[in-house]
């Protein structure tokens, strides 16, 4: 039997208040301290959003394990409140949208804390609530016309579809294998669900619910809408030219679903670039701050925005457009392919990180969490199997795919340099942090 590991750091114990400045997150706060200290564990009480600042209870080595005794107290927030401003993004970074003079007494602002009490669903974007708006009303008639045993284009509409017309797979298993990578990109951005849990301030009752959330949400809006596409029409009638929602709609009658249908499309599409412009750019002000990132990314404008960010990311945009007039025809599939590298990249280390975890949970170096991934670590290494699988039918995809696979090492190589080259930057602000320590 192989003796346990010993726990890298010093064995470290005790808590410590650090006064968090502001642009730090709670998170990146810990993370800093238990490098600092090269401690075994750490962890904190409580959480502090990147734009507040105040004391952060942080607990090392053994103290870890009074953390829930700590949480369970009561904690007292001291903050100034600045009326008649809404801003785009409802917090300090977004522009100014819309004032007022009106100013709230305190009767009205005791009546309206029970609605900002408990656990709070986030609204979506009026962007995606078109999009989400859209799939609903589409689904809501294609039960309707299921249900009603309408024909459509003399075709009979029922579950008899899904196995007629060449079964279920009509063109062979491969081309149902490769488009996997279509799927993985569809859903990326999932994970931010559990990248939630250190800044969420119940996360062991919060988390479990999103994700089961996410589960029934992917089963009815993605699933479900697919199983509805080929119960009204076989899948010869769907071509790749046009949306088969238009497709069904047109068959039905509908005037305008071409019109409509392509506006939901580009609605869905800014609401994606907009998303995107907004997470990525404050994530490399963040890696910036911590010397992970060039500096250019992160400069800040006057109104709180991310201008150095922002500029990166629309290059990369740029980089889009240009792949457009180029390769009109392979631009899509180069973006693609190249994003599922990132999403494959990010979820393989994901399970690597938890099969890491749970090792060290058998060895009794940490106490795993009441919410399980099941069956891990064996579901871990069958996860990476399978992205592993979904890089390799790259292969399959000419020629967009075997240029991601031919372009993969260089990325690493980047990656690599890229490492090696902010090394240098990060030791030195670690040290100037060290030496402003009081």
């Amino acid at each position: 039997m192989s003796k346990p590991r010993k726990p890298k750091g010093r064995p470290v114990s005790g808590w410590l208040i650090l006064d968090k400045p502001v642009d730090f997150g709670s998170t990146e706060a810990v993370s800093k301290i238990k490098w600092l200290y090269k401690a075994q564990k750490a962890g904190h009480a409580g959480t502090l959003d990147p734009l507040a600042s105040g004391m952060l209870p942080i607990a090392l080595g053994d103290a870890t394990k009074t953390v829930p005794y700590v949480m369970d107290g009561r904690k007292i927030y001291e903050f100034t409140v600045s009326w008649g401003e809404e801003r785009s993004t409802d917090d300090l970074e977004g522009e100014v949208t819309q004032t007022s003079e009106k100013r709230p007494g305190e009767e009205e602002i005791r009546a309206l804390l029970p609605k900002y009490t408990g656990v709070i669903e986030q609204v979506p974007p009026r962007f995606s609530a078109i999009k989400i708006t859209a799939i609903v009303v589409f689904m809501l008639i294609g039960i309707g016309v299921l249900v009603s045993r309408h024909q459509i284009a003399g075709e009979a509409t029922g579950p008899q579809l899904i196995l007629s017309h060449g079964g279920l797979f009509p063109g062979g298993v491969l081309p149902a294998l490769m488009i996997l990578q279509g799927v993985v990109f569809a859903y990326a951005g999932i994970e931010l669900v559990g990248v939630t849990a250190g800044e969420a301030k119940n996360a062991r009752d919060v988390v479990p619910k999103a994700v089961n959330s996410i589960a029934w949400r992917i089963g009815v809006f993605y699933i479900g809408s697919v199983l509805v596409l080929v119960m009204l029409l076989p899948w010869s009638s769907y071509s790749g030219n046009v949306s088969p929602f238009v497709t069904v709609l047109d068959k039905l009658g509908v005037p305008g679903a071409a019109g409509v249908m392509n506006l939901v499309v580009l609605t869905a599409a800014m609401s994606s670039v907009n998303s995107a412009l907004y997470s990525s750019s404050r994530i490399l002000r963040s890696l910036a701050a911590n010397g992970s990132a060039p500096k250019l990314a992160g400069l800040m404008g006057r109104h709180g925005v991310p201008y150095g960010g922002v500029l990166i990311t629309a290059f990369v945009y740029l980089i889009g457009l240009i792949l457009n007039v180029f390769v009109a025809g392979e631009a899509f599939e180069i973006a693609l392919n190249f994003s599922a590298l990132g999403i494959l990249g990010m979820w393989g280390m994901i399970m690597v990180s938890h099969a890491a975890m749970v090792r060290k949970a058998k060895r009794g170096q940490l106490k795993r969490p009441e919410y399980r991934l099941p069956l891990a670590p064996f579901s871990n290494y069958l996860t990476i199997a399978f992205l592993l699988l979904v890089f390799a039918l790259s292969w399959f995809d000419v020629p967009a795919g075997r240029t991601l696979i031919y372009s993969t090492p260089g990325v690493l190589a980047l990656l690599v340099i890229g490492w090696f080259g902010v090394r240098r930057r990060q030791r030195k602000m670690a040290a100037e942090r060290v030496a402003n320590l009081p």
